[in-house]
């Protein structure tokens, strides 16, 4: 039977009741001069309620917070929703879409200081491990140990790196991102560009692409579609360059590395060298074929399909290794009482489950969660009509995911502000890296 304990809202809870009962009895002027009277006989035993539990016949609602508003998503986790309410009497759940991914974390953030957080949310990782060390959720461990329906071996191994926090799972895996090359077909074919498979062919591709083709002496047409404040892609090439993350007690970033050093000239050299990166947002530029490749998520296929973009994948270029960074997103499950955290993780099965998840890699254009559903005969089947994603599952590469740590997000905030300065040349890529690298240290030691 699974031990019941008492959550940190039913003690605040039970604490406040306890506090006043006590103060009104202290207060009584009679509460000095009453006697209790002995029983003469033993009074009849009464059970125990558990701590925590709420009787079996009080209905819980589950409340996941997510991050995806686009109507198709929304109906299938209402069906979703649907299914767990017929699996399990008693038990329902809602679905609330609050935003993006940053916004469903602040709010989170709001709902635990104000002791009324979801069961459930959308979270990246490292907000995940946050929230476990300050005791704001729970660990999924004695679930997932406990628990002989549960297939954890079934998740795709990468998964649980940046899930796992001092031994502890801090959150469910929910969707997989290997970050990949995507390039327009029409616009390789106008210049006679073959698909780049190191950074020195990335170069030289990015640099065929990028031109100015009416002649007014601007460019109008570009190699990459690359963000100047966003660390991700650096952090690419970066690990493909033999770099690493962080070491291995996750008490110091190794970004300020002679690979890393080297990385990010290589991403200079993009940028400022032959400008193959559009200094402003050029709308629908990478699908109408201005932009000749992008780096990304399996997330942009289904908008790519959906608008017929000559769009086609391939491994991200490479230095050292065929190693190319993943995203995981994650489901958080929040200290509830007992009871309501036993029915959030039933709903949390369905979602990671089989059913759902082939659902999500079909419909959503996923890389799939689960190796079941990787190797499911039907999902071969939608391969073999889906290219573009039988090209992505056929991509010889290795995807690696980043290991989280306590301090959130803001390590990547960090990098993200000191990267743009160095590519616009207001500070050095060595000064840059350095103070990233000491800021962000700060945090998790």
């Amino acid at each position: 039977m699974k031990e019941h304990i008492l959550s940190r809202r039913d003690f605040l809870r039970m604490s406040g009741v306890m506090g006043v009962a006590l103060g009104l009895a202290a207060c009584s002027p009679q509460a000095a001069q009453v006697v209790e009277e002995q029983p003469t006989t033993a009074p009849a035993e009464q059970a125990e309620e558990p701590v925590g539990e709420a009787p079996a016949s009080e209905p819980i609602e589950v409340i996941f917070w997510h991050n995806t508003g686009e109507a198709p998503i929304q109906e299938r986790l209402d069906n979703l929703a649907a299914r767990f309410a017929d699996e399990n009497p008693g038990l329902t759940a809602t679905c609330e879409y609050m935003g993006t991914g940053r916004e469903v974390m602040e709010k989170v953030i709001t709902s635990i200081a104000g002791d009324e957080p979801p069961h459930l949310s959308f979270g990246y990782p490292h907000w995940a491990v946050k929230f476990l060390e300050d005791g704001a959720t729970v660990s999924l461990s004695p679930y997932i140990d406990g628990d002989a329906e549960f297939d954890k071996n079934d998740h795709q191994d990468a998964t649980w790196i940046p899930a796992t926090w001092k031994g502890q799972i801090a959150a469910m895996p929910q969707t997989y991102h290997p970050y990949i090359l995507y390039y327009n077909t029409e616009a390789f074919e106008e210049v006679g560009a073959t698909i780049p498979k190191d950074w020195e062919e990335l170069y030289d591709t990015a640099k065929l692409l990028t031109r100015d083709t009416d002649g007014d002496g601007q460019l109008d047409r570009w190699g990459l579609d690359l963000a100047w404040d966003d660390a991700w892609h650096w952090l690419v090439f970066h690990r493909n360059n033999g770099g690493e993350f962080i070491n291995e007690a996750r008490t110091e970033f190794l970004w300020n590395t002679p690979e890393g050093i080297e990385a990010m000239e290589f991403v200079d050299s993009l940028f400022n060298e032959i400008k193959a990166v559009p200094e402003g947002s050029v709308e629908q530029g990478f699908q109408m074929g201005l932009i000749g490749m992008t780096m990304a998520g399996p997330w942009r296929i289904e908008g790519y399909l959906a608008g017929n973009a000559p769009v086609d994948v391939a491994l991200i270029p490479w230095k050292k290794r065929p190693l190319a960074e993943a995203n995981v997103d994650m489901v958080i499950m929040y200290e509830t009482s007992q009871a309501e955290q036993d029915a959030a993780w039933e709903f949390l099965k369905l979602f990671v489950g089989p059913d759902f998840q082939m659902s999500v890699a079909q419909q959503g254009y996923y890389y799939p969660l689960l190796k079941s559903v990787a190797a499911d005969a039907g999902y071969k089947s939608w391969l073999e009509e889906t290219p573009i994603m039988k090209h992505l599952l056929e991509l010889e590469g290795q995807w690696t995911t980043m290991e989280a740590t306590q301090a959130g997000e803001e390590p990547i905030d960090i990098l993200q502000r000191e990267m743009e300065l160095a590519l616009r040349g207001e500070k050095g890529i060595q000064a840059a890296l350095d103070t990233a690298v000491a800021e962000s240290n700060v945090l998790i030691q």
